[in-house]
């Protein structure tokens, strides 16, 4: 068994490099020519279920998604992107820049949470329980639309990853990520942020 993970399509808040957190907006023509071209894709993988954020821009990648798949969607608040508190709506390079005047080199050396916002963990804590058990009540291959820092969570969960170091993990809009589920239950990772052709 499968689990594909994708980051949802491009929105505004992608191409402007300002951080949505959750922030509800929505896919840009490009965000859409790419669900469109994952969703070519993955017309061969199987895929019988398709599981996605309450997030604007998720809920319409994954439709696009099902439209071609002819897969249900279930939508759920656990699959969110990672609340950044009072990070959210400003632009990246700033906030970064602002982080770096308050803690200088600890900014490489562990996760900064946002004030008023989730940290890895609190993520982890939602998204790594709804995956496991979609995947016990699952007989076929599921599809997850998701979010840039849910996936890193995911993923990293899966590659034994501390939280700081999930970071690293980078997510363009629309690539695929694979888990493999073997007989076992144990999950691997297959691919990572793989571009649609």
């Amino acid at each position: 068994m499968k689990v594909y993970i994708v980051r949802h399509g491009e929105t505004d808040y992608n191409k402007n490099k300002v951080f949505q957190g959750q922030i509800d907006s929505h896919l840009t023509e490009e965000g859409i020519r790419q669900a469109k071209d994952l969703a070519e894709r993955l017309k061969d993988c199987k895929i019988t279920k398709i599981y996605c954020s309450t997030l604007t821009r998720a809920r319409d990648t994954a439709k696009i998604i099902s439209d071609v798949l002819k897969a249900d969607v279930v939508e759920t608040p656990l699959l969110k992107e990672q609340s950044l508190g009072i990070w959210e709506d400003k632009n990246k390079q700033q906030v970064i820049k602002d982080l770096k005047d308050k803690y200088g080199s600890l900014m490489d050396k562990k996760e900064i949470i946002p004030p008023e916002g989730e940290g890895f963990e609190q993520v982890e804590e939602r998204a790594i329980p709804f995956i496991e058990k979609a995947i016990k009540e699952s007989s076929g291959n599921l599809l997850v639309v998701g979010h840039a820092l849910l996936n890193r969570v995911i993923i990293g969960y899966y590659l034994g990853m501390d939280y700081f170091n999930r970071y690293k993990l980078f997510q363009k809009n629309c690539h695929l990520n694979i888990l493999n589920v073997s007989k076992d239950g144990s999950i691997k990772v297959e691919a990572l942020n793989t571009p649609t052709p």
